[in-house]
């Protein structure tokens, strides 16, 4: 059932499989709001990506799994099929790649700058600077385990456009509370 006032449909985001990877639900939260136009899903069991075709085939959904074991999924298979063949390609990538998954421009500019590799150390200097209020909503460092609010690194610790995806799916998760979807977030954003 889609909300008109959240723009999002909770019955799709609580059916999702429970044995995905716990970041994976914040890439669904955010597709499912409209603010990711395609999803990567990293390296998940096989199961898992069988519940996930299901899933996907189920609520209208389209979807390829590369040789190198992510999942894309998007509303057009097009969509999904070139976010694959950006990702995968050897070429530099991550502007491209970062419009694709809906990262702000700001963001993806940080990223081109200091280079694909170095993200996860980037993302740690960062990180260990903190992020004041409201920023703290930006925080990253949080996205593996799945209390994330955004899905990408932000381009520094005051990033408004950061801010802007983190509120609007903290709005979405504030809504739903009391689903049990939404109980990874609630318990840890009170």
């Amino acid at each position: 059932m889609r909300n008109n006032k959240t723009n999002f449909d909770i019955d799709s985001f609580n059916s999702l499989p429970d044995n995905l990877k716990n970041n994976d639900y914040i890439d669904m939260l955010l597709f499912l709001i409209h603010l990711k136009p395609n999803v990567r899903l990293g390296k998940n069991h096989v199961t898992a990506y069988n519940n996930m075709k299901k899933w996907c085939r189920t609520n209208g959904y389209k979807y390829i799994i590369s040789s190198s074991g992510y999942m894309y999924i998007s509303r057009l298979f097009i969509s999904a099929k070139i976010t694959q063949i950006v990702d995968d390609s050897m070429w530099k990538h991550s502007d491209l790649l970062g419009t694709l998954l809906g990262y702000p421009k700001c963001c993806r500019r940080k990223i081109k700058e200091i280079g694909e590799q170095n993200i996860d150390e980037y993302e740690r200097r960062l990180c260990s600077n903190g992020f004041k209020k409201p920023y703290h909503l930006i925080n990253s460092s949080t996205y593996t385990k799945g209390y994330a609010l955004i899905s990408h690194v932000p381009c520094c610790n005051n990033c408004k456009e950061s801010l802007l995806i983190a509120r609007q799916a903290l709005r979405v998760i504030n809504y739903y509370k009391e689903y049990p979807c939404m109980k990874r977030w609630t318990r840890v954003l009170k």
